[in-house]
């Protein structure tokens, strides 16, 4: 950003004691930094409106009227101003979160070089029968704990009696 800076921006981090602390967001740098030391699991940001030297500073006792507010043509400038320094910024910030969204959601679909095969119906009783041998003993258990895993019991087979 150029020129005078009315905002800043600061994102929640924690600092070597494990405090919570606010520090500022200058850069893409910084918004990488941001992510990867975010206190919380989401990023917690927060933004300063900072008055220019020129503005009047009003103390929270001072009582304004909604003239004094509405009628400055000054303060109109200056949120134009405002609005075209922070425009660029924002989309920055808002390209980078996508960017790094992204990159989490290919992570998370990341199967590690197996391929991912699909659901089984859940197993039958003629199927659950395959499994056993001539005296009614599981012949193959490890391959039957496997294929209740990936696809399931049907209600019928569930029942203990």
């Amino acid at each position: 950003m150029s020129g005078r800076r009315n905002f800043g921006i600061s994102y929640l981090s924690r600092d070597r004691l494990g405090a919570e602390v606010y520090l500022s967001l200058l850069s893409d740098w910084d918004l990488d930094a941001a992510f990867v030391s975010a206190a919380k699991p989401h990023l917690q940001l927060k933004m300063e409106i900072k008055p220019s030297e020129d503005s009047p500073v009003l103390e929270d006792w001072d009582i304004i009227s909604p003239k004094d507010v509405i009628g400055s043509d000054q303060l109109q400038g200056e949120k134009r101003s405002l609005t075209s320094t922070a425009l660029p910024f924002t989309q920055s910030l808002l390209s980078q979160m996508g960017r790094t969204l992204s990159r989490v959601q290919q992570a998370l679909s990341w199967s590690y070089g197996e391929e991912v095969k699909p659901f089984k119906p859940p197993l039958s009783d003629a199927e659950f029968h395959s499994y056993l041998n001539g005296q009614g003993q599981l012949s193959r258990p490890e391959e039957l704990r496997l294929r209740i895993y990936h696809g399931g019991v049907e209600p019928s087979l569930r029942k203990v009696k």
